[in-house]
């Protein structure tokens, strides 16, 4: 045991060594490329802070390797062990040191120089009290100030939240001494992460009437169809696009007129809720017993299924569905719940058609041993069976959303084959991780514990199947993440890694059925911390900090729109592409055209959809719409060395030059990323060749 809390510490202290180290590397490049003296600033203060304690922790880690440094080792341990004192308080200052880094990176003055805002620039001001400099962090590049340079700053967040989790779990330690020092650091960074991660998405709720994203803009638009009636005048029946988030999100809009922020913190409290409940009902089927261990799975859960893109939640209602309803003592409600959950995939997405009958068929063969029957064959007769079910229950599904849509068409096979992007598997602009490697970063402790000798043994026709529908998965992931369009993070492959998910979690709470004698499953330290870190990266790295938004600037922006948008009205038809949410919303008052949103112009220029397209530039041709309101347009071409190359390229070639050739620019608004198209008099520059 002593030489364990040696070699624990040492870990500890080589791991604070290097985050500050890094965390000095990378303030020195922020100071340098500002032009702020390091010596003469307030950075001065900050810069010493962080290299004394570097240096303190390396002669520590030094020190824990004399026979004096081991024996203080142990007399910590026991002090922190036989505190006896004030251990409310001690929990009380774990609690406030956990929610300490979500308060530096989110509402401190140091935030700062520690996010990414939600405009997308690094904000560093308030240190020199005078300018506010801005980093561009699409390029990562310095933009107003100084000279054009990399710059990163993951370091200063990992050194920030693993001081803060280190010393949460020491007072933890302290309050609750029965805390072993690995587990109370598990706790103490879990509970941060969660905490991080749920305040990260609550910030996204406001009252600003523009888009806060791309996809918000389409999200809320789709949502709204549902009250068509109400909110245009006119009903349209809901987009194929999305169609059962749309659903989801949409039921606001059937309780009546209300503000936008309750339609953000409706998505927040979906994409929370639906999250906890997937983590709670996959935990409920574990059974696990110890109170502890069902909250730091839970917590775990929670935070795998938001990493990377994470999981939609409109398909994790599919889980939900399986994980309580699905039971093998019970074939009927088995049934039940496959059919319910295909019907649901089947109106969702096209990768999920066999995903419900998948789970089932997992969890069947996770708790149905195969010497409970007399052939292999007699075995999978229910799965096979699940299976065609299954099938032709989802693909009925998609079925309905066509008559409830009124769309038939899908894309051709042509176009799923000659628009995959296989560079976007490995390190690329687009994902700088990269497909491959960001995936098997994710999969592989989980395949580890699926795949460990000591796990007992099975069959091997269950050992192939389980193989074998995961690796589908994956595969099929892969495929639809490499397809123009997509590719920026793992949400293509949710399914694969909520199968994956399940099967590792049955096989590390030994939740499983042996074919022969169990042997109980204790998985190594390095697995679960691997399996705990890249989720925790994932959540810090993906900051999502609160910005207040200038109001006063906003109304101007707002009104001026407002003011083209009315004038260019009383002579004909206004197409917005983009921010309809501000007519859902009453922000503008006019009639809505329904044609060309932005995200279904942009399918069909994917797609090749010519007749689409042809009735868009006959529109353009004949001066249909007095305003287009619409994103900026690209300025050019850009290919696969920039992010999104080869989409931005497809809608400069079938969308912007048709329409610059008709319309002119009419000026822009909100930091130029929303653009007003007003006719020509006469055509512009059509030199171009029209797909």
């Amino acid at each position: 045991m002593e030489l364990h809390n040696v070699r624990f510490w040492r870990v500890v202290l080589a791991g604070t060594s290097v985050f500050s180290l890094i965390a000095l590397i990378q303030l020195l490049r922020i100071i340098q490329a500002i032009g702020a003296d390091p010596l003469h600033s307030k950075w001065t203060i900050l810069l010493l802070l962080v290299a004394l304690g570097a240096l303190i922790e390396l002669s520590l880690l030094g020190f824990t390797w004399t026979k004096r440094g081991q024996d203080w080792v142990q007399v910590l341990e026991k002090r922190i062990s036989s505190f006896s004192r004030s251990k409310k308080v001690m929990k009380l200052l774990s609690f406030v040191l956990v929610a300490l880094f979500p308060y530096f990176i989110l509402a401190s003055p140091l935030r700062g120089i520690l996010t990414i805002a939600s405009n997308r620039y690094l904000i560093i001001g308030g240190w020199q009290g005078t300018s506010v400099e801005m980093i561009d962090m699409v390029g990562r590049t310095f933009v107003q100030g100084g000279p054009r340079e990399e710059l990163a700053t993951w370091g200063l967040h990992w050194w920030l939240f693993w001081l803060c989790g280190l010393f949460a779990s020491l007072c933890l330690r302290a309050g609750r001494s029965e805390f072993k020092p690995k587990l109370a650091l598990l706790i103490a960074l879990l509970s941060q992460a969660l905490i991080f991660k749920v305040i990260s998405y609550l910030s996204s709720i406001s009252s600003y009437p523009f888009a806060l994203s791309w996809e918000e803009s389409y999200r809320i638009y789709y949502a709204s169809l549902l009250a068509a009636k109400r909110l245009y005048g006119l009903s349209w029946p809901l987009s194929q696009i999305d169609f059962t988030l749309n659903l989801l999100n949409g039921i606001p809009f059937l309780v009546g007129n209300l503000p936008i922020w309750i339609h953000r913190m409706w998505y927040v409290i979906l994409l929370l809720c639906i999250t906890i409940l997937t983590a709670f009902s996959l935990c409920r089927r574990l059974e696990i017993r110890d109170r502890l261990s069902r909250w730091l799975f839970i917590g775990w859960c929670i935070l795998y299924i938001l990493q990377m893109g994470g999981i939609h939640y409109e398909v994790l209602i599919i889980v939900i569905i399986i994980l309580f309803g699905f039971s093998i003592n019970h074939p009927w409600r088995s049934l039940v719940s496959i059919v319910l959950a295909s019907i649901w995939a089947g109106m969702s997405r096209l990768n999920w058609y066999p995903v419900p009958a998948m789970l089932a068929v997992a969890l069947f063969f996770l708790e149905e041993p195969l010497n409970n029957y007399r052939n292999a064959m007699h075995y999978l007769l229910k799965p096979i069976l699940w299976g065609v079910i299954g099938l032709i229950t989802a693909i009925f599904g998609g079925l309905l959303v066509s008559y409830l849509t009124g769309i038939n068409d899908v894309a051709t096979l042509k176009s799923w084959f000659t628009s995959l992007l296989w560079y976007r598997l490995l390190p690329n602009p687009t994902y700088p991780l990269g497909i491959l490697p960001a995936i098997t970063l994710v999969s592989l402790p989980l395949w580890w514990i699926c795949f460990n000798p000591a796990k007992g043994q099975w069959r091997s026709l269950r050992i192939f199947w389980l193989t074998a529908m995961t690796l589908t998965l994956l595969a099929g992931g892969v495929i639809v993440s490499i397809k123009i369009g997509g590719g920026s993070d793992l949400h293509n492959l949710d399914a694969y890694l909520i199968l994956l998910v399940i099967v590792a979690a049955y096989i590390f709470f030994n939740r499983f059925e042996m074919d022969t004698a169990i042997r109980i499953y204790k998985p190594a330290w390095p697995v679960v911390a691997l399996a705990v870190v890249i989720p925790l990266w994932s959540a810090i790295h993906t900051v999502q900090p609160y910005v207040p938004f200038d109001r006063l600037a906003t109304d101007r922006s707002l009104q001026a729109l407002k003011t083209k948008v009315e004038q260019a009205s009383a002579q004909g038809e206004i197409l917005f592409t983009h921010q309809r949410q501000l007519l859902a919303f009453g922000y503008i008052h006019i009639p809505l055209v329904s044609e060309y949103e932005d995200v279904f112009l942009l399918e069909m220029a994917l797609e090749q959809n010519q007749a689409y397209l042809d009735q868009f530039y006959v529109d353009l041709s004949n001066h249909r719409f007095q305003l287009i309101v619409a994103e900026s347009q690209p300025e050019g071409l850009r290919g696969k060395s920039f992010p999104f190359g080869e989409e931005n390229d497809v809608w400069f070639t079938a969308i912007t030059q048709p329409l610059l050739c008709e319309y002119e620019s009419g000026g822009t608004l909100q930091d130029d990323t929303i653009g007003l198209y007003a006719p020509r008099p006469t055509p512009g520059n059509c030199n171009f060749n029209i797909p």
